[in-house]
C-alpha cells in the first residue's frame, strides 16, 4: 500500500509540473496588454513578425497497473500539443518528454497463492460439456503446499462448455423442375445444399454422405407426331339435284390412338361436302314427225322415227321412258284415186299427153312418150314433184329424133 501511495504522489507532482511549465511558456507571449512605463502607441498590436504559437508536453495520466503485487506496469499517453489544443510532432516541444510507461505495486505478494493451468479442451463441441484445470497453492519459490495456506476460495477445476445447442447438418434437395422437353430426352433439375437442422444453409463440407443429384434425364419416350384421320366420305343422300355425304374426322397420334382435336395442327378436313350437284336427268318419248304416204291414193303407209331421250337430248334405253312408245306406222291417203289428166297440148301442137312409166323418187326425172308421137319418136324429159298430194309431172324439155332440143310449155300431169 506505501508503494502506490508513492506512486500516486509522483504522478501528481509531475502532472503539476507539466501545467507551470505549461504557464510559462504562455507568459511570455505578448497578447496586446499595455506593460507599466510605456506608452500605449508601443503596446497596442504586436510586430507583424511576432509568432505566438507556443507548444508543451501534455500527459494522458497514468492507467491502471499491471499486477496488484510484486511489480507492474502502468503507462500513459505523452504527446507534444500546440496552445489551440492541437497535437503536432513531438519536435515541436522543448524539454525532456515525460515518461509513458512506470513501474507499479512493487511491494512483494503473499508469500502462497493459487496457481492454475488453465482449462483445456471442452469435452464436446455443443450440447454441453466440461473443461478442466489443475489448481494448486503454491509458496513463492513455486512449491506446492496444503490448499488452507492460500486464500479461500480456490479457483473451480472444472467448468461448463459449448452449451449451445448441437446443430445437425443434412442434405436438402428443393424437389425436381419441370423436364426442358415434352418428349424424346430432356433434363430437369434441383437445388441441393447441406443446411443446418435451423433451416441455415452451411458449407457443404459440413454434411456427410454422397448429395442428391442436381440433374437428371427426363421424358426419354419417342416423341408422338398428331395427324387428321378422315374415314372417306360416305354415299351422296342423292343421286341429282343436289345432296350431302359426310366422313368422320379425328385427330390420331402415331401409335394410332385418337386424342383431342387440339394436338393436331392445320385445318381440319371437312367433315361433310354438298354431291351429285347435277340436274336430275328426266326421260320422255320423243317423234321423228311422220315420213311420206307411201302412196298418193287408194291407201298407203306413212312411218316416223320413235325413241326415248333424256333431258339432255341423248338417246337411252326404251326401258327408261315409262308408258307405251307412240305409234311408228299408220295408214295414209286412204282417198280413191282420181283418173289421168291428159296434157292439152305437146311442143306447140296436139300431141296428147306424158306418160310416165317410171320416177327415180319423190323428185327426179323420168321418160315419157307422146301419144300421137313426132316423127322420130319425141322423148320428153318429165321433172316430177311432189305437190298436193300427187306426183306432178313438169314437162321441161324433149329431145325429138335427134334433131334438137326443143323447150316447150310446161304441163302438169298427175300420176299416182
Amino acid at each position: 500500500m506505501r508503494t502506490m501511495r508513492k506512486s500516486t504522489v509522483l504522478t501528481s507532482l509531475f502532472v503539476l509540473t507539466s501545467l507551470v511549465l505549461w504557464f510559462q511558456n504562455c507568459s511570455q507571449v505578448n497578447f496586446g496588454a499595455a506593460v507599466p512605463g510605456t506608452s500605449s502607441a508601443a503596446s497596442t498590436s504586436p510586430p507583424p513578425d511576432v509568432d505566438h504559437t507556443s507548444y508543451a508536453w501534455v500527459s494522458g495520466g497514468w492507467g491502471s497497473c499491471s499486477k496488484s503485487c510484486g511489480g507492474g506496469t502502468q503507462v500513459q499517453t505523452v504527446v507534444c500539443q500546440r496552445n489551440d489544443g492541437v497535437a503536432v510532432d513531438e519536435s515541436f516541444c522543448d524539454g525532456d518528454k515525460p515518461a509513458s510507461a512506470q513501474t507499479c505495486n512493487t511491494e512483494a505478494c503473499e508469500v502462497d497463492h493459487w496457481v492454475t493451468s488453465g482449462f483445456g479442451a471442452c469435452s464436446v463441441s455443443c450440447g454441453g460439456g466440461i473443461q478442466t484445470q489443475t489448481v494448486s497453492c503454491q509458496n513463492q519459490n513455486g512449491t506446492v503446499v496444503d490448499a488452507s495456506h492460500c486464500s479461500q476460495p480456490a479457483p473451480a477445476p472444472s467448468q461448463a462448455c459449448n452449451v449451445q445447442e448441437c446443430l445437425i447438418y443434412s442434405w436438402m434437395a428443393s424437389g425436381f423442375g419441370a423436364c426442358s422437353v415434352a418428349c424424346g430426352g430432356g433434363t430437369q433439375s434441383q437445388t441441393v445444399n447441406c443446411q443446418d437442422n435451423h433451416g441455415s444453409v452451411v458449407d457443404n463440407s459440413l454434411c456427410a454422405g454422397t448429395p442428391p443429384v442436381a440433374n437428371q434425364t427426363c421424358n426419354q419416350q419417342t416423341c408422338l407426331t398428331y395427324n387428321w384421320s378422315a374415314s372417306g366420305y360416305g354415299a351422296c343422300s342423292a343421286t341429282c339435284g343436289g345432296g350431302t355425304q359426310t366422313q368422320t374426322v379425328v385427330c390420331k397420334d402415331s401409335n394410332g390412338t385418337v386424342v383431342q382435336d387440339s394436338f393436331c395442327t392445320g385445318a381440319k378436313p371437312a367433315v361433310a361436302q354438298t354431291c351429285n350437284p347435277q340436274a336430275c336427268v328426266t326421260y320422255h318419248w320423243q317423234q321423228g314427225g311422220w315420213g311420206l304416204c307411201s302412196v298418193a291414193c287408194g291407201g298407203g303407209t306413212q312411218t316416223q322415227s320413235v325413241t326415248c331421250v333424256d333431258s339432255n337430248g341423248n338417246t337411252v334405253a326404251n326401258g327408261n321412258c315409262a308408258g307405251a312408245p307412240p305409234a311408228s306406222v299408220q295408214a295414209c291417203n286412204t282417198q280413191a284415186c282420181p283418173p289421168p289428166t291428159h296434157a292439152s297440148s305437146c311442143q306447140g301442137g296436139t300431141y296428147g299427153h306424158c306418160i310416165v312409166p317410171s320416177t327415180s323418187g319423190p323428185t327426179g326425172f323420168g321418160w315419157g312418150t307422146c301419144e300421137n308421137g313426132y316423127p322420130g319418136n319425141c322423148q320428153y324429159n318429165c321433172h316430177l314433184e311432189y305437190q298436193y298430194g300427187m306426183y306432178i309431172a313438169l314437162y321441161v324439155g324433149s329431145t325429138c329424133g335427134g334433131l334438137g332440143t326443143y323447150q316447150g310449155n310446161v304441163y302438169r300431169y298427175s300420176y299416182p
